[in-house]
This record gives C-alpha cells, structure tokens and sequence, in this order.
C-alpha cells in the first residue's frame, strides 16, 4: 500500500453487525432527507436538510454510546460522520459551523497510522475548505494549500481506494470497483476545483491543465452534463489560442462539437427548453471556432512578416493532451492547424469560419440577439480583413474591402443610433478604417496602370 502497511479497507465483524444493527438504518434515513431537500418548497428551503442534520446527530448519539468492545474502531465513523455535518452546515449557509467541522477533520487526523481509514473525509475536508476559502477575497492561496493537500492524500490512498460513508455506515463493503468510481468522483472534483482557483491566481497555464484532466476523467467516467462538458472544453481552447499553439485549441474545440452533436442526436424532439440551450451552446462554440480563425490567421501573418515571404520554419507544436474516448479526426479535419501561408490555404480557413458563422447567426439573430449578431459580424470583416493579406491582387483586396463595406454599412442601417450608440460608433470607425484601406488600394492600382488617377477614377474612389 502506497502510504503504509495497515489495512485500512476492511471492518471487524462485530463493528459490522453494530452498524448494521445501530447505524444503517439512521444512515438510510439520512439518504431519503437528502433525496427530498431537492423538492423543499421555496419558502422552506432547508427544511430536508435540517431534518437530515438531526439525524446525523443521531449517529452521533450511537457512536458515543457504542459498547467499549468496540470504542477503539469508532473514530472512522466519528470523521466520517463530521464531513457530513460539515456538508450539511455549509449547505444551509452555516459556512462557520461548517468550517470548523471540516478542519476538526483535518486536525484529528494527523497521525498516518490512521489516514487511509480516513482519506475520504479528508479529501472531502479539503475539497470543502478550499472552495469556501476560494469565495472570500484574496484567499485563493489558502485555497490552493488545502485542495493541493487533498490531491496529495488521493495520491497516497487510491490503491486500494478507502471506505466512504457508503460502506462505514452501512456496514456493506462494496467492491474494489465501485469504491474506487466513488474517490475518482472526489479527486474529479478536487481538480476541478484547483482549475478554478488557478484561474484566480492568473496561472491560466495551470487552470487550462486541471481543466482538461478533470474533462478527461468525466470523459472515461461518463459522469457530465453534455452542454457544460462542451463550454468547458471550448473555454480552455481559448488559452490554447492565446499561446499560439493551434493544435491543443482546435482539439478542445474538435471535442466541443463532437460532444454537442452527440447530444443533440440523443436529445432528438424532447424539451423545447433544452433544445434552445443546446442550441446556444453550439452557437457559443462556433463562436469560438471563428475566434480560432481570426487567431490562426493573424498569426500566420505575423509568422510571414518576421520570416521576410519565406517558408515557415518554426516548429510544429504538438497536442500533448488528448480527449481518447472521442473520436475526432472528421472535425479537425475540416480546418488546418498549422501558419498558413498563401492564399488558398488562407481561403479554406476562411470558408470554415464563414460556415460556422452562418451558423452562428442563425440563433444569435439581429432580431433576438442584436449584439451578439453585431459581434459575429465584425468577425466576418475581420476576416475579410485578414484574408486580403494573403491576396497579391489588389483588384481583388479591394473587392474584399467591398464586402467588409456592404457588411458593416448593413449593420448601421439595421440599428437603432439611440438605442446603440456606442455600437453604432464602434461600426462607424470600422467603416471609416474599411473605406481608407480600400481606397488606398485604388489609388496604389491607379498608379500601377502606369498614370494619374482619371477624375472619374477618383469620384470612384471617393
């Protein structure tokens, strides 16, 4: 055993025909409170919970009256039954009752002779300690401390995982198996958790790691929410995108769409409501797909000034962490990865990003999302934008610039100059810039055709 010798998964038989006899049915009581506070009523909305907490002190009850025979193996349920109680005060805003359960958990269980019995409370004590520490301002190093410190204990007890509340109190020792699903549930979590409190500390290098362990666990465990696990994915393809590596950003999104798709077959025509946020999510995540265009092609510009038009020597960046289960091959397919570096390579990034957003657009509408649309559309003359760069031909630079033109003078007719001022100037200067860099390439084609602009050519211009 990874953190000592004892073993710490097994139970006397009269400790277990004691909590079968005193404990199980009390505990059993608890599980049906916990089940019907998800239905209390608005105006009590603690009343299942405070039911449950009068039970638990019932074990408690037990445990301090337990024969002397069998005192000295008691203190697993004694903490186990505190990350309870702690649970259940936090739940009902008793954060400060709550708090000192958790850490009276952590301070009597100092000793490692009895850790293994107790790792689950413990990891469950730090867990909850760390996010309440995370919600009060600046403590997100504390935070950091005790959900490193729960990381550190599933380290040293999953092989073979501890006993959880489930098998102290019921006095039924489930298998290998199944305790183990219920520790790497708890250690998903504690990542999860530590993913959050990165982000807090401007470590989004960390965050985006955590991140996407705790997405892969959900992955091989089955244990997510279809539309969340997509968002998730989607957000840490943001960071990807900001360091440059294009690979590992368009593998987070590749798993985004894939994991939509998935549910959106399975959901078929159940649940008008569900289907309006499937579909918002999967606007989200084209939304952060045409954001990796404009991205990768910005770059590839960037890439193909400071190489002076030469071929690209940097090295490719590979995907270091990979979401297994899925397969994803048809999707990252559909959009390149790598700097681009002509025209037609440009192009076909460009053309992806023009499918998703028509797509996009389609729920975040004018007439419904107006901003949202604006948004989506000043990315599509971004893109116009970019897509020139690659383009020698300054007739055609100047057809794109007309396209930039006809989308944003479109958006300003559409919308209200009171109602979105700070749009409408926003899109007023876009347009200017548009107009200047389009007639700048007129004037420049003019000259090349070996004369002086004719007056018809500058009333053209103008």
């Amino acid at each position: 055993m990874a953190a000592g010798s004892e073993d710490y998964t097994s139970l006397s038989s009269t400790l277990i025909e004691w909590i079968k006899k005193e404990i199980k049915p009390l505990y059993e009581e608890y599980l049906s409170y916990i089940k019907e506070s998800r239905k209390d009523p608005e105006e009590e909305p603690y009343r299942s919970l405070y039911s449950a907490r009068k039970t638990l002190l019932l074990i408690k009850d037990k445990i301090g009256q337990a024969p002397p025979k069998i005192n000295d193996s008691l203190h697993p349920l004694s903490i186990t039954l505190s990350s309870l109680l702690a649970a259940n005060y936090v739940n009902t805003n008793e954060t400060s009752t709550g708090q000192r359960e958790y850490e009276s958990i952590l301070e009597s269980s100092k000793s490692l002779e009895f850790q293994g019995r107790v790792a689950f409370a413990m990891v469950t004590a730090c867990n909850g300690l760390g996010i309440l520490w995370s919600n009060r301002s600046e403590e997100y190093e504390k935070s950091l401390e005790l959900l490193k410190q729960g990381e550190t204990l599933y380290k040293s007890y999953h092989h073979p995982p501890p006993l959880s509340d489930e098998d102290l109190f019921t006095g039924d020792i489930r298998d290998e198996g199944e305790r183990e699903k219920t520790f790497e549930d708890l250690h998903t979590h504690t990542l999860f958790y530590l993913a959050q409190v990165y982000t807090h500390l401007d470590q989004p290098g960390l965050s985006a790691q955590y991140c996407q362990n705790t997405l892969s666990r959900q992955l091989e465990t089955k244990s997510y929410d279809p539309i969340e696990w997509s968002l998730n994915a989607a957000t840490i393809s943001q960071y990807y995108i900001n360091v440059s590596n294009y690979p590992q950003a368009r593998h987070c999104l590749a798993a985004a769409s894939v994991v939509l798709h998935s549910y959106s077959d399975e959901l078929g025509g159940k649940g008008e409501e569900m289907k309006e946020k499937l579909e918002q999510s999967e606007a989200d995540v084209r939304r952060c797909w045409i954001k990796y265009t404009i991205s990768l092609l910005t770059h590839s510009c960037t890439e193909s000034g400071e190489r002076g038009g030469g071929g690209s020597t940097r090295e490719k960046v590979a995907i270091v962490h990979r979401f297994e289960p899925l397969e994803l091959a048809d999707v990252e397919g559909q959009v390149s990865c790598d700097v681009v570096e002509n025209y037609q390579d440009a192009s076909k990034v460009f053309l992806f990003a023009e499918a998703q957003i028509k797509l996009a657009q389609k729920f975040y509408n004018l007439e419904d999302h107006a901003t949202d649309f604006v948004s989506i559309s000043q990315d599509h003359s971004s893109l116009y934008k970019i897509l020139s760069f690659f383009e020698s031909d300054l007739s055609l630079k100047c057809r794109m610039h007309k396209r930039r033109v006809d989308i944003l003078s479109s958006l300003l007719s559409c919308l209200n100059s009171q109602y979105y001022l700070v749009l409408n100037r926003q899109l007023m200067f876009e347009l200017g810039d548009t107009l200047n860099d389009m007639a700048n390439n007129k004037i420049i084609l003019a000259s090349e055709e070996g004369s002086s602009p004719s007056q018809h050519q500058i009333q053209k211009i103008n």
